[in-house]
This record gives structure tokens, sequence and C-alpha cells, in this order.
């Protein structure tokens, strides 16, 4: 048991029984409960099967769970058609190194003149998951290149937005298993956005008649460990905002 990992969750940890966390290897004495279960099986990627779970609990009833552990407040992404005097908030998920968006200022830019009071945020920077759980609950539309910090739409009041920018490379099908099913099963609205060519850093990198572009699915059949090199460590993303544009448009569509 890694006592950091219990404590960064223990608000999730406590929501799941009503007894104490116990260090197992480490203790002396005998516990008795009246039912326990052992070890760990999974569904898929940020995924519950209600059709195998006791009462039919689902994606959406977990997210309940998330923001009951962590008392947020928002339970509905902003209305558009509701009217009010607030702008709806777009978050940016910002990566540090690989996968980045190079052109953020001007992606920020054009959220704003849309009507956004945009936001930009690596959850990586944030030391507890209460920061970026509070923060992310606040927003009603969530942007981020494919990766782990979109775990964080777990956080996203219902019928928010979330859009996946996916890397050149054919990653479509990996980019809708392991983010988009759970947005649609949260009840999250979910689009997707594929970059282009010329949207890629990797044209800085190799010649456009490079199997890289030109045949993604040999490299493909080079297996993960590949796939993962070029398409995921060497990349990031210089959205064409013309491109873009139309997306966050029906961003505000879906709010409405």
């Amino acid at each position: 048991m890694q006592l950091w990992w219990v404590e960064k969750y223990k608000k999730i940890l406590n929501q799941l029984s009503n007894y104490e966390i116990i260090d197992s290897s480490k203790e002396k004495q005998v516990h008795c409960y009246p039912s326990a279960i052992v070890g760990l099986y999974s569904h898929g990627e940020l995924t519950v099967d209600p059709s195998r779970t006791p009462n039919s609990y689902s994606m959406l009833d977990f997210a309940r769970l998330i923001r009951r552990a962590y008392f947020l407040d928002r339970d509905f992404a902003k209305n558009l058609a509701a009217g009010g005097k607030t702008k709806p908030r777009l978050l940016i998920i910002a990566r540090n190194q690989t996968r980045k968006i190079v052109n953020v200022g001007e992606v920020v830019a054009m959220g704003d003149e849309l009507g956004f009071e945009v936001v930009v945020s690596d959850p990586a920077s944030h030391t507890t998951v209460d920061g970026i759980a509070r923060l992310v609950n606040s927003i009603d539309v969530m942007i981020g290149v494919h990766g782990a910090g979109l775990t964080n739409q777990i956080f996203l009041p219902t019928n928010a937005v979330l859009i996946q920018i996916v890397p050149f490379g054919n990653l479509e099908k990996f980019a809708e298993y392991d983010y988009g099913f759970a947005a649609k099963n949260m009840m999250l609205q979910y689009l997707q956005y594929s970059i282009s060519e010329e949207e890629s850093t990797l044209i800085d990198i190799y010649p456009r008649d490079h199997p890289v572009f030109r045949d993604p699915k040999s490299i493909h059949r080079q297996g993960w460990a590949k796939i993962d090199e070029i398409y995921l460590r060497q990349q990031s993303v210089k959205l064409n905002l013309p491109r873009f544009r139309p997306v966050l448009k029906r961003a505000l569509e879906l709010l409405t």
C-alpha cells in the first residue's frame, strides 16, 4: 500500500466503504466485516458496465459519487438558452511536454472572441485533487489533446462539452475508446477533432513523403511502442484556427 496514493484519493476511497482504510500487510489483529470485495477487476478504460454492477450502477452514477466526494456544487453545465450575464467557461488542458497546443494563445483569443471565459490550466500543476476538481466542475466546455489529462472529465458537470483533439496518426479509435465513450456514458456532450498533417509538429521532424505521413498503418504494424514513440511522444499540435473554429461554435450550440 502506498500511503501517498491513499492520501491523494482518500475522499474517493471513503465513499466506497464505511470502514477505516487499513494496510493489511502490517495488521496483526483480526478484522471482522459483514462482507468484503477482494481484488480488482475492470470493465474497460474509464468505464462502468451497468449490466455487471449491483443496482445497475453506471459511469453517470460514478461521476455523481465523485462530485459528492469533493463537495462539487455544479450538477449541470450552463444552459445558454436560459440567459444570464455570465459567460460559459472554457478550459484548455495545457501539457508541458508532448502533445502541447503550441499556439494556445491564439486559441485563447479565438475563444474569447466567440464569447467564452477562457482558462488554461495544467492538471499536473495542482498539488491536490481538490484543486483541479473544483476548477473542472466550474467549466462548461473542456478542450484537451488526447492524453491522461482528459480523465479530469470526471469532474465536469452533466451536459458539459468535452472536445478531444486527436493527434495525427490514425489514432481516432484509440481516442474514442479511451475518453469518448466515457464522456457519453457520463452524459457529457462529446466532440472529437482530428488534426491534419499541417497541424502536426511532426512536419518539422519527418519529410512529407515519410511513412509517418503517407502510411501510418505501417507504423501501427510495428507495435504500440512505435506508435507511442512517434505519434504520442514526438508530436505536438498547432491548431488551424479557421478549421477549428466551427468546433468551438458547435460547442456553444450544444450548451443551448
